[in-house]
């Protein structure tokens, strides 16, 4: 739509600012002074909104375990790169090896070396089909045998086996992209140079290196195996001081990053506002949009460290194509904009190795077939997620607003419609109109990731307390999203004009 770059007179965008800004504050402010009540400890440090046990299992692990082993890796990696580049991929896979035996433990270590032979394997049959039916093979066996009573590693802490479910969900998915970018062409296979032998257990290496690489253990981005491929045979780039103090201080950004998250969990205590259901039906619609805002902003910022934290040494490592840290999700009043900005890694994955090879070059305006390659992509999503009610609820809430942006924008561009919009509305009424459109869909997504965020009875929660509320207070929260839209719409403007 044309009129989304037009600009807007400016006391219009200092209301829609104005408002976004001053909503949002009073919100925070009120999950501030009601999180006193929750705090059972004279000493900031000791009290800590525990709900949200991702952060919990991994934070500490981050800083003291992870940062210091890629910094380490990253010393290593450096080092062999400039003396003989020709061990980049054996010295990678040596280094996560003993990494891992150190923190899994060696049984954890072998089931890992074995799923990664089965999808070497499957590289050289070249097989879409049984690539997937591998990777759900595996994932059954893993959720049935492995971290049961008398599994394979039932010995591992509660801790442990989780960071090992996330380090092999990460592997399934490379295994995934290794084996169809082979099929493709777009991945090199097993290199046959001189002895057969050798040249089969060199491309297993190779594999497990990636598959096992430091940098990306604990839910960072995927990225390709032929990016990972050609950054370990790239030569070695003397360090100049304005690379130094860019790594430096990408580093310490993230490290900023996971302090803050810290400070938010020891400040705002919406997790366990959250949890309690009986608190949700009774307080004040600004605390209510405060819990379910600050609980999105933490767990954007919870992902800036997770994805972030090891992405200057994947880049430095000659990763090109290393996705960035996820986007601000106050900026973000589209569903498709936010699976393309939040988890840019999963969303590639979706986008080509799920989505584009089902509906195909011929389909690809076919609005039926976009919605079956939606309907597939956000079952694995389900799947991927765990196949939970709430999982349920939110995917299929998902499926239905990126349908509706589809039918959208597949109106938008019919020829009828633009004479239309053309003849009845200004270019800065077409921004508005615009705006207004996204408004529902914006309030749909606030409601979906509630479940996400939060959980099923506090989703529910939310939903009636929003239908019940007075119309004043309906229009007031409509009137508040749709600053919030008019605002993000300005922002991208800005940033739209300063790469042309």
């Amino acid at each position: 739509m044309t009129g989304i770059v037009v600009g807007l007179p400016r006391f219009e965008i200092w209301l829609y600012f104005s408002v976004w800004i001053s909503s949002t504050i009073i919100s925070v402010f009120e999950v501030y002074r009601n999180s006193k009540v929750f705090k059972k400890s004279k000493s900031w440090l000791h009290n800590v909104d525990s709900t949200d046990q991702e952060w919990m299992n991994l934070s500490e692990f981050i800083i003291n375990s992870l940062l210091p082993a890629c910094c380490m890796h990253f010393i290593v990696s450096q080092t062999i790169r400039r003396i003989y580049k020709g061990l980049m991929f054996e010295i990678n896979f040596l280094l996560s090896s003993l990494f891992y035996a150190h923190i899994l433990g060696i049984d954890a270590l072998v089931f890992l070396y074995i799923i990664g032979f089965s999808f070497y394997l499957a590289g050289f049959f070249k097989s879409w089909f049984f690539v997937w039916v591998l990777a759900g093979a595996w994932k059954y066996f893993v959720k049935m045998e492995v971290g049961g009573p008398h599994g394979i590693l039932w010995e591992l802490h509660y801790v442990d086996l989780f960071r090992f479910y996330i380090l092999f969900t990460w592997l399934l998915l490379r295994g995934i992209m290794y084996v169809m970018d082979v099929a493709r062409g777009s991945a090199p296979g097993m290199e046959r140079d001189g002895n057969l032998i050798i040249s089969f257990i060199q491309g297993y290496i190779r594999l497990m290196a990636y598959f096992l690489y430091i940098p990306s253990m604990l839910g960072s981005p995927l990225f390709m195996y032929k990016s990972f491929y050609n950054a370990m045979k790239k030569d070695y780039e003397p360090w100049t001081s304005f690379r130094a103090e860019k790594f430096f201080l990408s580093v310490v950004r993230y490290i900023f990053w996971w302090g803050m998250s810290e400070a938010m969990i020891r400040t705002f205590f919406n997790g366990k506002m959250g949890q309690k259901p009986e608190y949700l039906l009774k307080t004040s619609p600004w605390l209510l949009c405060g819990i379910a805002y600050m609980s999105g902003q933490f767990f954007m910022l919870k992902y800036v460290v997770f994805y972030g934290m090891t992405r200057p040494f994947g880049l430095e490592d000659g990763i090109d194509d290393y996705p960035e840290h996820p986007k601000c999700i106050a900026r973000i009043y589209s569903y498709s904009a936010m699976w393309r900005h939040f988890d840019r890694g999963l969303y590639w994955f979706i986008r080509d190795y799920i989505y584009r090879p089902i509906i195909r070059e011929e389909y690809r305006n076919s609005l039926l077939w976009k919605f079956i390659s939606s309907l597939i992509s956000f079952s694995f999503v389900f799947i991927y997620h765990g196949t939970y009610k709430v999982i349920f609820i939110w995917s299929i809430m998902n499926l239905i607003a990126v349908s509706i942006e589809s039918l959208g924008k597949w109106i938008s561009k019919s020829v009828k419609y633009r004479q239309l919009l053309d003849a009845t509305l200004s270019p800065r009424g077409q921004r508005r109109f615009y705006c207004i459109c996204m408004t529902p869909l914006l309030l749909f997504s606030f409601l979906s990731n509630i479940y996400f965020f939060i959980g099923l009875k506090p989703g529910h929660i939310y939903i009636s307390r929003i239908l019940s509320m007075s119309i004043k207070h309906q229009m007031v929260l409509v009137f508040v999203l749709y600053s919030g839209i008019q605002s993000s719409v300005e922002l991208e403007r800005k940033e739209m004009f300063k790469l042309t």
